[in-house]
């Protein structure tokens, strides 16, 4: 709890708090997957701003609007969910994919797409982990603005 109230608050001071030493278990990975699944990365995390891990490629949309969150450094795919294209990823190659906090950010088409290039990618086997706020809530709040 400290440690995040201490992380927002040089958050909103503008400055980046980050650990000397990242902390990565990439001995777990070699446990469970093939090393052709960890050499080329098949663990996607859509919409990852500034994420990084050694096994895992980003896929984003970078822009200016959200520079101050996507490192230059932790780029990997490009890809804007809003232009209902495909995601340069393979068929039936993806290990994991995980998106958190961006469906609710994007009309119905491009959560359509996203759904539909995530089960073309994954492997048999593969999990989808998409977090998002209450969803309940969400369209509660829409329905009642439409009337």
């Amino acid at each position: 709890m400290i440690k995040e109230a201490v992380g927002y608050v040089f958050d909103k001071a503008g400055y980046t708090v980050c650990s000397k030493k990242p902390r990565f278990d990439v001995d777990m990975y070699w446990k469970y997957y093939n090393g052709v699944s960890i050499d080329e990365k098949r663990f996607y995390n859509i919409g990852a701003g500034s994420f990084y891990h050694p096994c895992w490629t980003n896929i984003d949309h970078y822009s200016d609007w959200y520079k101050v969150r996507q490192d230059k450094t932790c780029r990997g795919l490009e890809f804007d969910l809003m232009g209902l294209g495909r995601i340069p990823v393979d068929d039936v190659t993806a290990e994991l994919v995980y998106c958190s906090h961006v469906v609710e950010h994007v009309n119905d088409a491009a959560v359509q797409n996203l759904f539909d290039n995530v089960f073309r990618m994954l492997k048999p086997g593969g999990v989808f982990r998409i977090v998002t706020p209450d969803i309940l809530l969400e369209y509660a709040a829409d329905y009642r603005d439409w009337e």
